[in-house]
């Protein structure tokens, strides 16, 4: 398992190296190790260039034994070996792409601004009572809280919910998207010190849900964001840059029946 993460450490640090055509620091059975492969494996690491060497060394011989053995001609390891030679070209243009070029941080903060306009940062203060038997076990407990019993009551007699029934239901503050995504719609449209009076159904069960507060939370700042929107960007691009490629190919899935060719055959 180690060597096969050494070398996919490699194969990464490797990506824009220039390989010198006489730089060679071993040989094994006459086949070439370069310095190259030792630096990019030996940067920012904690390994000695000399561990890197013997490393490299093991990983020859594997490989040469694997040959001597015909493994490289089996289905299965001629199928990985073109996979994984098509992964290299594929990255190999990316690279040379438009999708490598720097992402500015204006383009970054574009995509923060739109993304801080375009969320509801409202926080709640919630109690709920959760009902895993049946709906009409949930209309019960609305029908007692109708009849005027204190909703945390109700919850620590009734509630299914191990983690907040002894609390009387207290969900404390929260976001609408840490919870499961039926309750955002219902949390917007309730006023104040209300609760349900429909039960609101989740794949836990049914939920009366009791609104005690509102506040509106700070959004995070572009600084704690950043990396993730530079990641998106990127992916953005990526898919961008694939799909004009998918554009102009003749795809045929087959046993579907479907084909995302646009292009026209010329006559």
């Amino acid at each position: 398992m180690r060597l096969a993460l050494f070398v996919s450490a490699i194969a990464l640090a490797m990506a824009n190296t220039v390989i010198a055509a006489d730089d060679t620091v071993a040989t094994v059975n006459g086949a070439k190790i370069k310095k190259q492969m030792v630096d990019a494996a030996t940067k920012g690491g904690n390994v000695s260039p000399e561990q890197v060497i013997n490393d490299l060394i093991n990983i020859e011989l594997l490989a040469q034994t694997a040959i001597k053995k015909k493994l490289d001609k089996t289905p299965e390891i001629a199928m990985q070996l073109e996979l994984a030679k098509k992964q290299l070209l594929a990255n190999a243009l990316l690279r040379q792409s438009d999708v490598a070029k720097p992402i500015s941080d204006e383009e970054m903060k574009k995509v923060y601004d739109d993304k801080i306009k375009s969320q509801n940062f409202t926080e709640y203060k919630a109690r709920h009572i959760l009902i895993t038997s049946n709906e009409d076990d949930a209309k019960a407990v609305i029908a007692d809280l109708d009849k005027g019993t204190a909703f945390e009551e109700l919850a620590k007699s009734k509630s299914n919910d191990p983690g907040t029934k002894e609390q009387g239901g207290d969900l404390g503050w929260f976001n609408p998207a840490q919870m499961v995504p039926e309750f955002a719609p219902v949390l917007a449209s309730m006023t104040k010190g209300t609760y349900t009076r429909t039960a609101v159904k989740t794949r836990y069960g049914w939920h009366i849900i009791k609104l005690e507060d509102t506040r509106t939370g700070t959004p995070p700042t572009f600084e704690q964001t950043s990396k993730q929107i530079g990641a998106a960007i990127q992916n953005k691009r990526i898919q961008d840059y694939v799909e004009q490629l998918r554009k102009t190919a003749k795809i045929d899935i087959k046993g579907e029946g479907k084909s995302e060719s646009k292009t026209e055959k010329k006559k």
